[in-house]
Order: C-alpha cells, then structure tokens, then sequence
C-alpha cells in the first residue's frame, strides 16, 4: 500500500486486514518489522487535536522518526506549491507524509506524481478514512464484526468528512447505514446517504454516532445551540430510550449540551474515549502498511 487517501480506494479485504494490524497491535506486537530507519512527516493546514497527536504517538511506538513542519515556518507562505514541498521534505529523506488539507482532490491528483507517501488525515468534507478505520475498530471490538448492525449517524452530515468516509466504510460490510440531518442544514447533498428520523435512529441503532454542528460553514441557522439538544440531539430522554446493548460514538470535538447532554459522558454506552484510545492503533497499522508497502 503505497498511499492512504480513501476508503473508496481500499477492498473490504484491505480493511479486515488493517482491522486485524490494529488488534495485534492494541495486544502488545509493537514494531515495523523494518531493520531500515523510517522518516515520516506530519503537514496539517487544519487544525486538530486527536489526529495530529495520535499519529505522533504511533510514530512513536513504531520506532518511527517523526517530524512537524508547521504552515507558518513553511515555504508554503511564500507561494511553494504543496507539491514542490513534498518532493523538497522527500528528496530530504522523508518517506511519507501524513497531511490535513481543506482544499478536496489536491491529494489524488499528485499522489501519483510523488515517490513520497500520502496519508490523508482529513480532506475537506469528503475524507476523513483513519477516523472511518478507528471507528470500524470500536464497532468491531464491541459487536465482534461489522456485519448485520443498524448503524445510525445524526448531525451535519453535508459537511463531515467523517460521517462521509464512515458511510463509505460501513458500505462494504454488511451493515444497515442510515442517517439524519436536520432540516436547518439543508437538503442531503450524496445518495449515499440514507436519511431516516431522527427518533427512530435513536430507539433502533446499534451503534449511534453523533456529529459536532459545523456551525462555522452555517449562516442564518433556524435552530438556535440551546434549541438543537431538545429537537434532535441525544438528550437525557433520548439516552434513556437507546436500543439494549447499543453504544454511543463521538468524533469529537464535542459540545456538550448541544448535540449531547452532559450525562452521556458517564453513560455505560459512551465510546467517546475508547475511539480516541483506537486511533493510535488504526494508525499505527495504516503507517506500517505504508512504510513497509
């Protein structure tokens, strides 16, 4: 696996795989399985929290050398286009970089022209794929399999990137994948979305993942912060009536008492940390495929 930009790009068989990598990891087989030193990059022009520093802390239990090369301490500022900057950082001795990119399609179209390595850690509102893998690593952890679950996803989904790459995932399992946005966002803009009520993905899901409002992409909002956890977020009446046996996803970041109420954070059901927990693992399986690919 030379780069990781899609899940559309990977089989269901890549992800079992890859699903597998991160168990054997999580259960102590540590290591690259490389004799040679390995120089990996980390270029975020968005900001992030878990994903930057989960991808830091993989590099680092694989023995991997990591490096940080900040936009503004970049030549990106001065006009450097990003694929001069990544043949610069490869002819440096880098072997991949893992990049957070606003602008969606730039990676497709120059993976092909580098000898570096791409990994996407987020693109836009079209791909977020090692957030899809950790979370196909929670659900599977949980359920033993990703076939045959009830999957729902409430909030923003026009402008995530992780409800986009989840759906993408989930497609190739045999798992019912349905979603709800409210209507103050607007019309579903993918029929791969599959929209269902609010109420009933709440009372009937497996497994319910409920987005943050990107209310920095939104302008004259009918549904005020205060107003949006009694419509549809997942509040303390909607805890109580969840499925037997279902849990609760979060990609964070989270705003309590907007799309969750306080009490999910202590619920028996809350998998908001465990996914966080995951991702060094998901990671650290995509960086060994990639660098020993």
């Amino acid at each position: 696996m030379k780069n990781f930009l899609s899940i559309k790009s990977l089989s269901k068989e890549d992800l079992d795989h890859l699903i597998v990598l991160a168990r054997k990891f999580k259960n102590g087989d540590i290591g690259l399985y490389s004799k040679k030193s390995k120089h990996v990059l980390k270029l975020f022009l968005e900001p992030s929290t878990r994903t930057a520093l989960s991808f830091e802390i993989a590099c680092k239990n694989l023995g991997v050398n990591f490096s940080i090369l900040d936009l503004e301490d970049s030549s990106l500022t001065k006009g450097e286009s990003i694929l001069e900057t990544l043949k610069n950082v490869h002819a440096l001795g880098f072997e991949a970089a893992i990049i957070r990119i606003k602008e969606e399609g730039i990676l497709a179209d120059i993976a092909d022209t580098l000898d570096i390595s791409l990994i996407n850690a987020g693109e836009g509102k079209i791909e977020h794929p090692s957030q899809a893998l950790l979370d196909a690593i929670t659900i599977n952890d949980e359920f033993k399999g990703l076939n045959g679950l009830k999957i729902g996803i409430i909030g923003d989904i026009n402008h995530s990137r992780v409800a986009s790459s989840n759906v993408d995932l989930l497609s190739k399992f045999d798992s019912e994948v349905r979603v709800f946005q409210p209507s103050e966002f607007g019309e579903l803009n993918d029929q791969k979305y599959k929209p269902e009520d609010v109420d009933s993905i709440y009372k009937n899901s497996d497994v319910v993942m409920v987005l943050r409002n990107q209310y920095e992409r939104h302008q004259n909002i009918d549904v005020s912060k205060d107003q949006y956890l009694e419509k549809y977020g997942l509040n303390i009446k909607r805890l109580q009536n969840l499925k037997k046996g279902s849990i609760v996803m979060h990609p964070g970041p989270f705003n309590r008492g907007v799309e969750i109420c306080d009490e999910v954070l202590t619920h028996d059901k809350c998998r908001f940390y465990k996914q966080v927990e995951n991702g060094v693992y998901a990671r650290m399986a995509i960086l060994k495929e990639v660098l020993n690919g």
